[in-house]
C-alpha cells in the first residue's frame, strides 16, 4: 500500500475539458442573448422611429392640406349647393342652400328648410341678410378687422392647440378628397373634443364636407357641397355693395359689431364694460370685444361682449343689465326668494355648445362655448349649482371618439 499523499489528487484532463466546454457554452449563450436583445431593441427603435416619422409626415401632410383649404375656401370663386344637418338640443334641422363665393364676398340663399327664402352673406367687413326676395336689406354685423387676417390668426392658434391627422382619401360627390381630422392635443377636464373631420377636394382644395363634433364628441353638424361650379355667373346683384349696407345701418342699427380691442366704444354703445373671464380654459386667448343687440325690435337692449378663442373653439361672454333687483334689506321672504332666483346659476346644453347664466357685479352674465358646464362656471367665477354634473363620464355614449371612415 502506497503511503497517503498530502497533495490533492490532480483533476482528470477530460473533466477539465468538459467543464471548459460548459463555461464556454454558457458564455456563448449569454452573448447570444445580449446580441438578440440588442437587435430586438434596435428593431423596436427602428419600428418606433418609422412609426413616428410616418405620423409626422401624415401630420405635416394634413396641415398642408388644411392651409390649402383655408386659402381656397376664401380666395376661389365658385358656387355650390350646400346641404346642412344640425342638432340643437332635441331639434334636428336640415337645410339646403345655394352658395356663391368670391374673395372677400359670400352670398347664401336657402331653398329648403326652416330658413327657406332667407338670404344672407358678407361683403368684406359687413354682414347682411334679407328675409325673402324683395324684402328690404338688413345690415346684420360689422367687423373692424379684415376677415382673412382674423382667419389666418385663428389658423395659427388652432395648430398650437389641435392635432391634424391625414386619414386617407375617399370619393365624395364623384370627386376625390383627402380626409383630415382635427382633435385637441389636451382637452379641458370633462371634454374630449371639440373635433372636426374635413373632406378636401384634390383638384380645387375646396372643403367639400365638414363634420363637427362637440366637446362630448357627439356629432352636432355636417355640411356638404355638391353641384360645384367653378365659373359661376357673378354680377352686380349677387353681393350687396358695402356703401349700401352701411347706409342701411344708419337707420337700422347693426345686430352685432366686432370692435377689436376698442372697449371705449363698447361702453359708449351699451353703458357696460366688456366682461372679462375670471379664468380661461387652456389654450384660449383674447380675440375681441363687441356689441350684440338682444332682439331685432327697435329699442331692444344691447349686450357688451368679450370673445376668446383657441383657434377652433370660441368662448363668448355677454354682459347686460339684469332685471331690477330688490334693494330693501327688510324685504319680505317672498321678494328675497325672488332675488335669490335671479342670482341662481342657470345652465343650458344646446348641442353645439353650453350656456351658463348668472348675475354678478350688478350685471347679467352669459357665457357660451363648446365647453363643459364646470369650465364655464370657472370662467364666470361662480360656484356650480347643487347637483350639477362637472364632467362627462368616460363610458358615456357622448364620449365616443370619431368613427373611422371608408378610405382608399
Amino acid at each position: 500500500m502506497n503511503p497517503r499523499s498530502d497533495r490533492p489528487e490532480a483533476a482528470h484532463p477530460a473533466h477539465i475539458f468538459r467543464f471548459s466546454l460548459y463555461v464556454l457554452a454558457g458564455v456563448v449563450l449569454v452573448l447570444a442573448m445580449m446580441v438578440w436583445n440588442l437587435r430586438h431593441q434596435r428593431r423596436f427603435q427602428a419600428a418606433a422611429l418609422r412609426t413616428g416619422l410616418d405620423q409626422q409626415r401624415q401630420s405635416q401632410r394634413a396641415v398642408a392640406l388644411l392651409y390649402q383649404a383655408l386659402w381656397a375656401d376664401n380666395h376661389r370663386t365658385y358656387a355650390a349647393r350646400v346641404t346642412t344637418y344640425a342638432v340643437y338640443g332635441t331639434q334636428h334641422i336640415q337645410a339646403v342652400a345655394h352658395l356663391t363665393r368670391e374673395p372677400q364676398h359670400l352670398a347664401i340663399r336657402y331653398v329648403s328648410g326652416d330658413r327657406r327664402g332667407l338670404s344672407s352673406g358678407f361683403n368684406q367687413r359687413f354682414s347682411w341678410r334679407q328675409e325673402h326676395a324683395g324684402a328690404p336689406l338688413q345690415a346684420y354685423a360689422a367687423i373692424r378687422r379684415d376677415a382673412t387676417e382674423m382667419g389666418a390668426r385663428r389658423f395659427a392658434l388652432m395648430l398650437d392647440n389641435y392635432r391634424a391627422d391625414w386619414k386617407g382619401q375617399s370619393a365624395i360627390g364623384g370627386r376625390t378628397a383627402d380626409i383630415v381630422e382635427i382633435s385637441p392635443f389636451h382637452g379641458v377636464d370633462g371634454a374630449y373634443g371639440p373635433a372636426k373631420r374635413l373632406w378636401i377636394d384634390r383638384d380645387t382644395q375646396l372643403t367639400l364636407r365638414v363634420e363637427t363634433y362637440n366637446y362630448q364628441m357627439q356629432p352636432v353638424m355636417s355640411s356638404t357641397l355638391s353641384d360645384l361650379d367653378l365659373n359661376p355667373d357673378v354680377n352686380a346683384a349677387t353681393f350687396p355693395v358695402a356703401p349700401e349696407i352701411t347706409q342701411v345701418a344708419n337707420t337700422d342699427p347693426w345686430m352685432a359689431q366686432d370692435l377689436g380691442d376698442d372697449s371705449a366704444s363698447v361702453v359708449r354703445l351699451t353703458h357696460l364694460q366688456p366682461p372679462q373671464a375670471k379664468e380661461l380654459p387652456p389654450g384660449f386667448h383674447f380675440e375681441s370685444v363687441g356689441v350684440h343687440r338682444c332682439a331685432e325690435t327697435p329699442g331692444a337692449p344691447s349686450a357688451a361682449l368679450s370673445r376668446y378663442t383657441d383657434g377652433l373653439n370660441t368662448l363668448t361672454i355677454f354682459a347686460l343689465q339684469p332685471p331690477a333687483k330688490t334693494q330693501n334689506n327688510l324685504a319680505s321672504p317672498e321678494s328675497k326668494s325672488a332675488a335669490d332666483d335671479r342670482d341662481a346659476v342657470e345652465t343650458c346644453d344646446f348641442g353645439p355648445g353650453t350656456m351658463v347664466m348668472t348675475n354678478r357685479d350688478g350685471r347679467r352674465l352669459i357665457a357660451v362655448g363648446d365647453l363643459p358646464p364646470a369650465t364655464l362656471y370657472r370662467v364666470l367665477g361662480v360656484k356650480a349649482p347643487p347637483g350639477a354634473p362637472a364632467t362627462l363620464a368616460r363610458d358615456s355614449p357622448g364620449a365616443a371618439r370619431l368613427q373611422p371612415v371608408a378610405a382608399h
